[in-house]
């Protein structure tokens, strides 16, 4: 963590300030979770390197094809990935975002391009919520026959070897193969219906609040997927004096003047912020 203090009391004050808050958070938030970021090759072999090993690269896993064409495979890494999610815990970062609505009486929510649901874990509220790229505890079918998505079985049992999952789940409809409920690569299959109406709720908070003093805090956004960081920059510009935007990212966190940039972890820059959070401030 940096030993210049002043970003985080920049933020603090901000906090103060504020009258909404909006979070919009890429996989850098969720990779202090010990949850890999999952964009290239490099990071998903460095994740999963058994999958490195047997030569199948990320789009290998990650197609609306597969799960079509080799559902065995394409549930095989799904599967492992959920042991992954199961096994993880929220860091200490969210409970810093819980704990300042609260303290500030701040309205809020969340943006974020996760599957995971570790904003939901950590007792975020799902009306508050946007996942762009949906979740990964919600099935449909690979086809998309009738565009139905609904919750992956507790415990249910992938039986896997050799990175293959010999059973998986299925459409209850025309019994198909399921799929995550997610945004996969080259996807004209994916069953966007409760996204988009989670954008609609977000649109709705930002015309709500569209006259308060608002802070946007962007954690961890790759400037690869530059769908949330365009976000941050727009929300920005469409409010000017009201909104003050935060750019956190531990390689890249370049944004434009009046705005303000921490290249640190999204839980270095939470934690940091957090000791000048102070009662009565």
């Amino acid at each position: 963590m940096t030993s210049d203090t002043s970003v985080f009391v920049q933020i603090a004050e901000y906090l103060q300030e504020a009258e909404a808050m909006v979070i919009i958070a890429g996989s850098g938030m969720s990779a202090s979770s010990g949850l890999p970021e999952l964009i290239s090759d490099k990071q998903f072999w460095d994740a999963f390197p058994e999958f490195e090993q047997a030569g199948i690269h990320l789009a290998g896993v990650n197609t609306p094809a597969v799960f079509q064409r080799f559902p065995e495979l394409g549930w095989g890494f799904y599967a492992t990935y959920l042991d992954r999610i199961r096994q993880s815990t929220p860091h200490p970062g969210y409970a810093c975002l819980q704990s300042w609505t609260q303290r500030y009486q701040l309205p809020y929510f969340v943006e974020t391009s996760n599957v995971e649901g570790q904003f939901m874990a950590a007792g975020f509220q799902p009306e508050r919520t946007s996942e762009i790229h949906g979740a990964v505890h919600a099935l449909q079918c690979s086809r998309n026959c009738l565009g139905d998505i609904w919750s992956l079985p507790e415990g249910f049992d992938f039986q896997l070897h050799n990175l293959m999952a010999k059973s998986f789940p299925v459409c209850p409809h025309c019994g198909e193969p399921a799929r995550p409920n997610v945004c996969l690569l080259a996807d004209t299959h994916w069953a966007r219906q409760k996204s988009i109406e989670q954008a609609r709720n977000f649109e709705c908070f930002l015309f709500d609040h569209r006259e308060k003093q608002m802070l946007v805090l962007e954690l961890g956004a790759s400037p690869y997927v530059p769908s949330l960081r365009t976000r941050s920059e727009r929300l920005g510009r469409t409010f000017q004096q009201r909104t003050k935007v935060v750019r956190i990212n531990k390689n890249d966190a370049r944004i434009q003047a009046p705005h303000l940039s921490a290249q640190l972890s999204p839980l270095d820059a939470l934690l940091g912020t957090h000791k000048f959070v102070l009662p009565g401030m």
